[in-house]
């Protein structure tokens, strides 16, 4: 957990910790194994080579347009610039309540 800090929004720490301290063998290494996106590598990502970010984050469909549109004009690259970090704590807050229930 200590690695995952970064991944995460601190307010849902707790609570993930908390779902953690109950989960099962099992369940703990699929979570071992999960692909939990840091927030740095989103922003390189939004920076670099718009729509990546968003494919990153399981949005394909929504990453190949924003490629095709030129960040949809820029105006969407800039509000994915603002925004990384909440889109990848909502990225990694899913992926968990996935393996925890």
């Amino acid at each position: 957990m200590q690695t995952w800090g970064e991944c995460f929004d601190p307010a849902d720490l707790e609570n993930i910790k908390a779902k953690l301290a109950t989960a099962d063998d099992n369940k703990l290494d699929m979570i071992a194994n999960a692909k939990l996106r840091k927030p740095t590598l989103i922003l390189i990502f939004s920076i670099v080579c718009w729509g990546v970010d968003r494919i990153l984050l399981g949005q394909t469909v929504m990453g190949i347009v924003k490629i095709l549109t030129g960040g949809g004009c820029w105006v969407w690259g800039i509000m994915d610039l603002i925004s990384y970090k909440k889109r990848t704590f909502k990225y990694n807050a899913e992926k968990m309540n996935e393996f925890l229930g």
